[in-house]
């Protein structure tokens, strides 16, 4: 069988959006860009078609021997750890996010990685990216749920992209509109949620001070 058409992995994918995060912090790609090519890659069957999201970035690809992108040596991918660190520790790239029948909460100063795998079972979760620590200019959530409610809290200053969020039986509401200016944090949404709910809006009170200022 030819290379490019093998089948490749969540772990490939997600390697090639650790690429594409690069690439928007080097100006190869703007962030409207990142999105689209993150869409193309979530969709991504066989290795030609991943490769084809990277084509015409400088160096990068998956290599035919190995399941790490070029340039440079193959990087292992880290071990999915919480990066809820009050104390300050170096923030991993990615987080594997549990809970089930429970409530998860990030909120305030909490450190968020360029990936956020979001595991959850009938739970309240609540993620709310307007004052926390940014470690990319881009972060991916991929959701796997099953019968939650699922809350994101951004500022006027981010973008959300969901339409890559696959629904069974399950609703997703968003209440952010587009940047009026440069976003310095652009969000994009993938994976299935079975019977739950996904809502994006900004902190309550956004609505009520733009009239008073205006």
């Amino acid at each position: 069988m030819d290379e490019k058409d093998l089948r490749v992995s969540d772990a490939e994918r997600e390697h090639i959006g650790q690429i594409l995060q690069r690439a928007v912090g080097q100006g190869y790609i703007s962030i409207a860009e990142f999105g689209e090519r993150m869409d193309q890659a979530m969709v991504a069957r066989t290795r030609g078609e991943l490769n084809a999201v990277v084509v015409d970035l400088p160096g990068a690809r998956l290599r035919p021997d190995a399941r790490d992108p070029m340039p440079g040596p193959p990087a292992a991918r880290p071990a999915p750890i919480d990066p809820y660190h009050p104390g300050g520790e170096a923030a991993p790239h990615s987080v594997l996010l549990r809970e089930r029948f429970g409530t998860l909460t990030r909120k305030g100063r909490w450190t968020v990685p360029g990936w956020i795998e979001l595991r959850t079972l009938c739970s309240d979760v609540t993620l709310d990216f307007t004052n926390a620590h940014l470690t990319s200019p881009v972060v991916h959530i991929s959701i796997d749920d099953k019968a939650s409610t699922i809350v994101l809290i951004v500022d006027a200053h981010t973008t959300v992209d969901t339409s890559a969020v696959e629904t069974i039986a399950g609703t997703v509401t968003t209440r952010v509109g587009p940047s009026a200016a440069a976003p310095r944090l652009a969000i994009t949404v993938s994976g299935k949620l079975w019977f739950g709910t996904l809502k994006v809006r900004h902190p309550f009170g956004t609505s009520l001070r733009r009239m008073l200022d205006s």
